[in-house]
């Protein structure tokens, strides 16, 4: 029997599609929305990014600050709608939309010289491969080993 948190939530999938099928203007508009939320209710997010931000950059005026942590959110935001597009959609077509890959060659280097390499999605799982792979795990290469999971 298949455990009820476990179960897929089809108004939760309905609305993951739905937020992932907004148009790119829109998804723009709504990111920057969400910024300004952000911002307005001091959120933890938005105090964690602007301490960060401060740290990273501390020649930057208040306004410069402001501006900076506003575009992080919003591009956070962004990033967040982009990937329930390809949480929302099966993986074949997400690999479809690969145009190109960067440094495939320093992978096969590693393979052939017998070194392991670990690939490991962002930490907040909002990797856009993450739909094809579902245990959202980092991914072990080498040692003639197909894919591994990583234990963790």
């Amino acid at each position: 029997m298949t455990p009820p948190h476990a179960k897929p939530n089809p108004l939760l999938f309905a609305m993951v599609w739905l937020l992932g099928s907004l148009p790119a203007p829109l998804a723009r508009l709504l990111a920057g929305a969400l910024a300004r939320l952000y911002g307005a209710l001091r959120l933890r997010e938005w105090r964690v990014t602007r301490r960060n931000l401060a740290l990273c950059f501390p020649g930057l005026d208040d306004r410069q600050q402001r501006d900076l942590t506003h575009a992080s959110l919003r591009s956070a935001g962004l990033t967040l709608l982009e990937s329930l597009r390809l949480w929302s959609r099966p993986a074949q077509r997400n690999l479809r939309l690969i145009r190109a890959v960067e440094g495939e060659h320093l992978l096969d280097a590693a393979l052939a010289a017998d070194r392991g390499v670990l690939v490991a999605h962002d930490v907040a799982g909002l990797a856009p491969g993450a739909r094809a792979d579902p245990q959202h795990r980092p991914r072990q290469f080498g040692r003639g080993q197909k894919i591994a999971p990583v234990a963790y």
